[in-house]
């Protein structure tokens, strides 16, 4: 017995932990598996792991990837289609940035837009738990607030996010809340200046780890420079932004130390509100974000990266620890995935000699160019000549019109996938001239190490893993998804759930 008092739940979790490690691809996972010791060892071992799982639509980006697994919809159906898209709004199209709200502020810099839901087309999780039990408690924590609001739903939740120009601690939206509770303040004060105290990035590699990542030392990380550990603020920062906050803060975001701060965070969420501990299931929803920015800067298959996986599998461990203690071993359901997976770096695909590149802006603008000449009578002929007029182009492997994407008719995979993401009052990228372009596999715009937003495998496969009494252990290479998330666990849960889901139960009593 591990000493908790539990309340009978009659045979229900009393806390979910929904844990969503922004790009994580599912050969990552696998590549470095045997060198886990921590929490997602403990997944491993005891979880239903799925190595065939799959987000099913094009949009491989963190908003519509945290929502997809939310809501278990498509990005058609919540609405959340990328992490920006148009609006028409009187004359012309706006630019729209997910979950940001203008209507709202964030508490202690008013100056700012807020967040909130309001983008959100579909209920989640967290509405399933609040909808069939008033008291369930709800808190999402994240260092993006397009990870953070999504798997809070459309409720009123405890949702903390870590920004850099929100200043040193995790705060929240006036939409969630007009104060900070005073557990917050005290976490903010305390535990974390301890923590953004450390400006000094450390590799934990052990030696005979080390081998399983890139050298240490590759030219086209990094921007081509600071591409070795230990990694300072003091070196890395300009000049003239030594002395600055901000910027120091934006140099720790880009750090394991960021996905620390927000277990921590959530270790003392649970302690404050007794989540897990009270007759109602309670959510508790992390979403890791050092993942990506570790990836974005250094690439997938760096010592950068493996350092942070290596240090974000003994923090998950010590939650786990944690949860034991306090809410009860076999007392909670712990599912886990991710928004996106990732191309590694075009270099390192010629390396393996395999096609890979980097699409310049100066391509960007020529494209748009091209495209911005064609003329024609009506809008579905104009629409057709872009299309012709963009597969010219080398890097282009595909040119969708906006009436193939809205028809119902047959499609090819690809196709299938783009459909799902479409919408017409929200189009991404060259939508709002009547065409989407898919590119080439392997090529990237963009300035990073490496990126993600493609329909092609690297990008879509994640992992899948579903920890709780009563879920036998074990490995399926069932293609799965990741729309199947948000049903399975409110299955587990005992939680009702809407009968017009894209996903499916994966896990029931009886299967």
């Amino acid at each position: 017995m591990d000493g908790v008092e539990r309340v009978d739940h009659g045979g229900r979790p009393a806390l979910i932990v929904l844990i969503v490690v922004d790009q994580l691809p599912q050969y990552l996972f696998a590549r470095y598996e045997a060198l886990f010791s921590g929490g997602f060892r403990r997944l491993l071992r005891d979880g239903r792991v799925y190595t065939h799982g799959s987000h099913e639509h094009s949009s491989t980006t963190t908003a519509p990837g945290h929502t997809t697994i939310a809501t278990g919809v498509y990005p058609l159906n919540h609405g959340i289609v990328a992490n920006w898209w148009r609006e028409w709004t009187g004359d012309r199209w706006a630019y729209v940035e997910n979950f940001e709200d203008s209507t709202e502020s964030v508490l202690g810099r008013p100056g700012l837009p807020g967040f909130s839901p309001r983008k959100l087309d579909a209920t989640g999780l967290a509405d399933w738990l609040v909808a069939a039990d008033r008291d369930a408690r709800i808190v999402s924590i994240s260092g993006k607030y397009r990870g953070a609001v999504p798997l809070a739903g459309r409720v009123a939740a405890h949702v903390y996010v870590f920004d850099e120009k929100y200043g040193p601690g995790f705060t929240t939206s006036t939409f969630y809340r007009p104060e900070l509770p005073g557990w917050l303040r005290r976490f903010n004060e305390e535990r974390l200046a301890a923590l953004l105290a450390d400006s000094v990035w450390e590799s934990t590699v052990p030696e005979s780890a080390r081998g399983a990542s890139r050298p240490d030392t590759v030219a086209y990380e990094h921007g081509g420079a600071h591409v070795a550990f230990p990694h300072r603020f003091v070196e890395e920062a300009n000049p003239g932004d030594v002395a600055d906050a901000a910027a120091f803060y934006a140099w720790w975001e880009d750090t394991p130390m960021l996905d620390e701060a927000a277990v921590e965070l959530a270790m003392d969420a649970v302690a404050a509100l007794q989540l897990g501990q009270r007759e109602a299931t309670d959510l508790l929803a992390l979403a890791l974000s050092a993942t990506d920015r570790v990836g974005h800067a250094f690439g997938p298959f760096s010592r950068e990266q493996l350092d942070n996986l290596l240090r974000l599998d003994r923090v998950l461990g010590d939650l786990f620890a944690f949860l034991d203690r306090t809410v009860g071993t076999g007392d909670y359901l712990v599912a886990l995935s991710s928004d996106h997976g990732v191309l590694p770096a075009p270099e390192y695909r010629q390396e393996l000699g395999e096609e890979g590149g980097r699409v310049t802006p100066a391509q960007v603008v020529e494209i748009v160019k091209a495209i911005d000449t064609v003329s024609a009578a009506s809008e579905t002929e104009r629409n057709a000549r872009r299309a012709a007029v963009l597969e010219e182009f080398d890097l282009v492997a595909d040119a969708m019109t906006r009436e193939e994407l809205l028809a119902s008719g047959p499609a090819d995979t690809l196709l299938t996938l783009y459909r799902r993401c479409y919408r017409r009052d929200r189009p991404t990228g060259l939508g709002d001239r009547g065409v989407n372009v898919r590119l080439r596999e392997g090529y990237m715009t963009g300035g990073n190490t490496a990126t993600h937003g493609s329909p092609y495998a690297y990008d879509r496969r994640v992992p899948i893993v579903f920890m709780a009494a009563g879920v036998t252990a074990g490995r399926s290479d069932e293609r799965v998804a990741t729309v199947d998330i948000a049903p399975t666990i409110a299955r587990l849960a005992g939680v009702p759930f809407p009968d017009n889901l894209d996903g499916r139960v994966l896990i029931c009593d009886g299967c």
